[in-house]
């Protein structure tokens, strides 16, 4: 029950910050393109709510890998694509 708990509450602080950063990336605009919204869409937003709805039934356990790999692929996706589109800017400037 307690993984339950703590899994949905990540899950909706995590849905809170993805809107928040979609909204950013709205402002600043910086595109994504077809694949990366789709990656987006499905393992960063869609995933995460399947784990926590599934935290909550008898397939807890699949639930909390599923909610597992969406956050260690969002941090990574979050990281890759950072880190390559500060690359680009700082080379646009020379």
């Amino acid at each position: 029950m307690k993984v339950a708990q703590y899994g949905t509450t990540i899950v909706v602080i995590h849905a809170i910050a993805h809107g928040l950063h979609g909204l950013a990336h709205e402002e600043i605009p910086i595109p994504l393109s077809l694949l990366q919204s789709v990656f987006v869409g499905v393992v960063i937003l869609l995933v995460p709510i399947i784990a926590a709805v599934l935290l909550w039934t008898q397939f807890d356990r699949i639930g909390s890998w599923l909610l597992l790999y969406s956050m260690v692929a969002a941090i990574l996706f979050g990281i890759y694509n950072h880190k390559k589109n500060s690359g680009m800017r700082e080379t646009q400037r020379f």
